[in-house]
Order: C-alpha cells, then sequence, then structure tokens
C-alpha cells in the first residue's frame, strides 16, 4: 500500500491513514478480499503507534470498508465495492437534512452556509483553543496517551500525574486554568476529582487495557522461559505485573526492572532469554540486544467504547 502520513499537517494520524485507505478502496487499488497488513507490521511500516493504526482500521470496520476474522486478519470487505456510490448518497441526504432543519428553525441558505464554513475552519484550526489534560499515576502512560487523546480528538493534550496534582507547581496548575477538559482513567476519577476541585473543571473517564496480542505472544513462549521486563515507573511495573497475573501468567519467571544504570539494563539483556519493554525503553534494550533476542514491547490500548463516550461528551461541549 502507498501510503504517507505527515506529522505536521496538524490533521490527526489515524484520520489520514483512514482517509488514504478509503480512498484507496475507492480507487479500487485495493479489492475486496485483500488482506491489510497487521496493526503491528502496518505501525513499524508507518512509523507511529499501533494504536493509531488500531483507531483507523476500528474506524474503517465500522464505515463497513475493513472486516475483521478471526484468527485469520483484516479485510477488505466484499461490501466497499459501493463504498463511493452509497457513502455520497448518504452525505446528500444528510445534508439535505440539514437544510430542512435550518429552514425549519428560520435560518436562510445564505446564513446555513455561513455557519458550515465557519465550522469547518473551527475544525480545520485546531477546534478553537480548546485544551486538555490526561491523568495517570505513571508519566510514561500519560505521555503515550496524552498523544493519542490528540490525535484521537484533534484537542491538544497535556500529560499530568497524580504525583503533579499532589504537589501542584505553578506549571502544573497553569496547565489545569488552560485546561477546558481534565481526562483521566476511570480508575483514577473519584481522586483526579478532588485534586482538582478548585479549579472547577470538568473530569471525564476513559478506560485503557492490555493489549491482547502482547499477552498472546509472552503466554506462547514455554514456563521455563526467563524473560527480563524494563520500563520507567514503578507505577507501570506493578500495572503490568498486575495485568500479566490477571491473564494467569503470573507463574512466569519474569526479572522486573526500570533501572536507569547501564551496566544493570547490559546484564538484564544478556541473562534473559526473552525482553519485554514499554514503548519508552525500547532504545535503551535494543542498544545492548547484540544476539537478537526477540523483543516484546507491552503495550496498552485505549478502549474503543469510553473513547466514544468520550468523543461525544466533547462533541456535546462543542469541544470537537
Amino acid at each position: 500500500m502507498d501510503i504517507t502520513l505527515n506529522k505536521n499537517n496538524g490533521k490527526p494520524l489515524y484520520k489520514q491513514l483512514y482517509d488514504q485507505v478509503s480512498e484507496l478502496i475507492r480507487k479500487r487499488e485495493l479489492e475486496a478480499g485483500y488482506r491489510m497488513p497487521a496493526e503491528r507490521d502496518l505501525s513499524l511500516e508507518l512509523g507511529v503507534s499501533r494504536n493509531t493504526v488500531s483507531s483507523a482500521y476500528r474506524e474503517l470496520e465500522a464505515s463497513g470498508l475493513l472486516t475483521s476474522r478471526q484468527g485469520k486478519g483484516t479485510f477488505v470487505s466484499d461490501d466497499a465495492a459501493g463504498y463511493g456510490r452509497d457513502r455520497y448518497l448518504n452525505l446528500h441526504r444528510l445534508l439535505d437534512q440539514a437544510i430542512d432543519e435550518a429552514a425549519a428553525l428560520g435560518v436562510d441558505d445564505k446564513s446555513l452556509s455561513g455557519m458550515l464554513e465557519d465550522r469547518i475552519r473551527v475544525r480545520a484550526s485546531g477546534l478553537s483553543g480548546a485544551r486538555s489534560v490526561f491523568l495517570e499515576c505513571n508519566i510514561e502512560q500519560a505521555k503515550f496517551f496524552a498523544k493519542e487523546l490528540t490525535e484521537l480528538t484533534r484537542i491538544p493534550c497535556q500529560p499530568l500525574t497524580i504525583s503533579d496534582l499532589e504537589s501542584m507547581d505553578e506549571d502544573t496548575a497553569r496547565k489545569l486554568r488552560e485546561a477546558s477538559v481534565v481526562i483521566a482513567t476511570f480508575n483514577h476519577v473519584r481522586e483526579v476529582v478532588e485534586l482538582v476541585g478548585d479549579f472547577g473543571k470538568e473530569v471525564l473517564g476513559i478506560a485503557i487495557n492490555p493489549d491482547l496480542e502482547t499477552i498472546v505472544r509472552i503466554a506462547r513462549y514455554p514456563d521455563s522461559m526467563r524473560f527480563g521486563f524494563l520500563c520507567i515507573s514503578d507505577q507501570f511495573m506493578q500495572k503490568t505485573r498486575q495485568a500479566l497475573e490477571s491473564a494467569g501468567l503470573g507463574y512466569l519467571s519474569i526479572e522486573f526492572s526500570n533501572t536507569r544504570d547501564e551496566e544493570e539494563v547490559k546484564r538484564l539483556v544478556e541473562e534473559n532469554e526473552v525482553l519485554i519493554v514499554s514503548p519508552g525503553r525500547m532504545k535503551d534494550i535494543e542498544k545492548y540486544n547484540a544476539d537478537g533476542k526477540e523483543i516484546i514491547e507491552f503495550q496498552y490500548n485505549l478502549d474503543e467504547g469510553s473513547v466514544k463516550a468520550l468523543k461525544s461528551r466533547l462533541t456535546e461541549q462543542s469541544l470537537m
């Protein structure tokens, strides 16, 4: 597939991917039944996060362009043949409905046209100055998901941690004052509500889940395998340990570490057979992996349902 993403044009990367795949299907360059690249492979090829590819694939499935087959992969849908015609017909129906409703409210065609142009400008300019912050207990995930939320909502999102709220320096207070909305994982919502109460901000919850493919890759190894795990924070390490235990993999021999000492990182790589790493420590592991041992990036994904609910709430507040 000929896909090129531009990280500097202001348009979310997942939306760029959605649009380009849609266009390839419309032009019949991707025929019905074509097997799409695996999410991980395409994310590596394009130099983006796997969540970006996952979001685009979900949107393409929701549009009826792609279909997932359990254990086989993701394919161009058999129904994609009428994609262009059906979408434009549906768009015309939506526009006709908007015109009729505007007329019923006393809005003439010229005013409606102006409103549409204004709305297009607002969306293109980054949602009229709206800002958000994302709260997590560890900075690694806070940064990762703040970036993902920026792409998904087109609202610039700043990462903060629970510790930042507890210490509350001037920079943290400034970010909260400037934020239109505060987003936190569901397990931290109540705590965040209490900590930001003086700022009068609404706190919206979102769920994150361990990546299933990552869990499956780890589970395929024999019980005797020695794993080395490296991440940035204690919180990420404990969360991952709990995720593996919840998946029934608590019995595995895993050496957990978040050391910054290069000799310790080197030893971790040399003494273990398979390496598990958080996204923020990949380069540190690769530096010493001279033997080419398998490296498994332990990822978490934004929950699809809670992302939809979040976007719906932001739309209600005229933020997107």
